[in-house]
């Protein structure tokens, strides 16, 4: 049996006191080794640059730069890399940080996901969540990654971080075909990962940005986001019948049920959703 792999971690928190006990729990796992650490957004972006480390733990609220301002720049700076924040803010609200971001409805946990972040832990939870929370995202189970039927409303959700590269399309294609062929839930995995491949594409192509695609299902719906982190507004266009490319939104108009755009900082997600009860036909 092979070695358990240890995580390479930085550890970005403005109070030196809580920093340390994070860095105690972490190493005291045996799992992972914080190779850095910085006091404020500024500094955890410049040590992630320089480090690269695998795992980032991120604070929200810090002087300098705060770290919803920091998150998407590390994020950029390692694209490789698991970013996960732990924050003493309520996750049911969302005020004003002190980089002057205007409040957003919806959860903490939300926007973090939306700014790059695999994970949310409040400072109330036990040091022992985190350490957890941690190994679940990087080490996820056969029994949270291939789950069918979801019970109730709840949601099975998988995520794939991608580089800003010609290669990440096809990655996104082939991680789609296996979770939706994995959750066997009967929907049009071809079709859903064509609209994907036309997303990520766009993401690389026209944002120059990597890109994180994340897959939500429960029993009514599949929810497909492809967030960025580049410039430029989404434009739809409608190429003529001999011009190669410019069709992606297009697809992604015909294949699915709704889909939309929204501004996420410097960046923006795309989405689409498939209603489980009325699969779409493909257009030839």
């Amino acid at each position: 049996m092979s070695e358990p792999r240890i995580y390479r971690t930085v550890v970005v928190e403005d109070v030196p006191e809580l920093r340390a006990l994070i860095r105690r729990a972490l190493e005291r796992s045996g799992r992972f080794v914080v190779v850095g650490e910085a006091g404020d957004g500024r500094q955890g972006v410049a040590t992630a640059r320089t480090l690269r480390p695998d795992v980032t733990v991120l604070d929200l609220i810090m002087p300098v730069m705060d770290g919803l301002e920091a998150l998407p720049l590390i994020r950029a700076a390692v694209p490789d890399g698991v970013v996960v924040v732990v924050s003493g803010l309520d996750e049911g609200s969302i005020g004003r940080g002190e980089s002057g971001a205007a409040g957003q409805s919806g959860a903490m946990r939300d926007l973090v996901r939306q700014r790059g972040a695999a994970g949310y832990v409040t400072k109330g939870a036990r040091l022992a969540e985190l350490v957890q929370t941690l190994l679940d995202l990087l080490e996820p189970s056969a029994d949270d990654s291939t789950s069918a039927e979801p019970a109730g409303d709840k949601v099975c959700s998988r995520h794939l971080d991608l580089p800003g590269a010609e290669h990440s399309p096809r990655l996104a294609r082939r991680f789609v075909l296996e979770a939706l062929g994995q959750w066997n839930v009967g929907l049009p995995a071809q079709d859903v990962a064509l609209m994907v491949s036309e997303l990520v594409t766009n993401a690389v192509v026209h944002a120059e940005s990597h890109s994180q695609l994340w897959l939500h299902l429960d029993r009514r719906v599949l929810r497909v986001e492809v967030h960025d982190w580049g410039g430029g507004a989404l434009v739809r266009r409608d190429p003529s019948p001999v011009q190669i490319g410019g069709r992606g939104l297009v697809i992604v108009q015909n294949l699915s049920h709704r889909w939309g755009t929204q501004s996420q900082g410097a960046g923006k997600v795309v989405w689409f959703e498939i209603d489980r009860s009325r699969v779409p036909t493909a257009v030839a």
